[in-house]
C-alpha cells in the first residue's frame, strides 16, 4: 500500500521552488507592461500637448495678423481723414475701396460727419436733396461734456 507522507515544510519548500520561476515570470511580465504603458502614456500626452501647443500658436498668429492687417488699413483711414480735414461722403467711400477688396473682416465702417447746430437744416436739405426723403438728424441723449 502506498502511504501518504505528511504535509511537512520540506514539501512547501519544493512547491515554492518549482514554482517560484512561474511566479518570477509573471510578476516580471506585469512590471513590464506596466512600465510599458505608462511610458507610451507619457509620450503621447506629451506629443498631443506639443500638437495642441503648435496648432494654438498658429491660429493665434493668423488672428493677430488679420488684426494687424485691419488696424494698419483704419490707421491709413484716420490719417486720410485727418489731414484733408473734412471728408465727403463720396470720398469717405473711395477711402473704403481696400477695405472692401481685402476682407470681409470688418463688417461696417460708416460716414457720419459733425454737423453744427448751425448747420444742421442746410445739412438736411442736402441729404434730402440726394435721395434721403424725410431725413433730419435727432438726439436720443444730451452728451456729457
Amino acid at each position: 500500500m502506498n502511504q501518504r507522507r505528511p504535509f511537512t515544510v520540506l514539501q512547501f519548500s519544493d512547491l515554492w521552488n518549482h514554482y517560484l520561476p512561474v511566479l518570477l515570470a509573471i510578476c516580471a511580465g506585469m512590471g513590464f507592461s506596466a512600465l510599458a504603458f505608462f511610458a507610451v502614456r507619457w509620450w503621447e500626452s506629451r506629443d498631443i500637448a506639443a500638437t495642441f501647443q503648435s496648432l494654438a500658436e498658429e491660429r493665434a498668429s493668423t488672428v493677430k495678423g488679420t488684426f494687424e492687417i485691419e488696424t494698419s488699413m483704419l490707421d491709413v483711414l484716420r490719417t486720410s481723414l485727418m489731414t484733408d480735414g473734412r471728408v465727403e461722403k463720396d470720398e469717405f467711400y473711395e477711402l473704403l475701396k481696400p477695405f472692401h477688396a481685402h476682407d470681409k473682416s470688418i463688417e461696417t465702417v460708416e460716414w457720419i460727419p459733425r454737423v453744427l447746430h448751425g448747420n444742421r437744416q442746410e445739412f438736411e436739405a442736402s441729404a434730402q436733396h440726394n435721395g434721403f426723403a424725410g431725413f433730419r438728424i435727432t438726439q436720443t441723449a444730451r452728451a456729457e461734456q
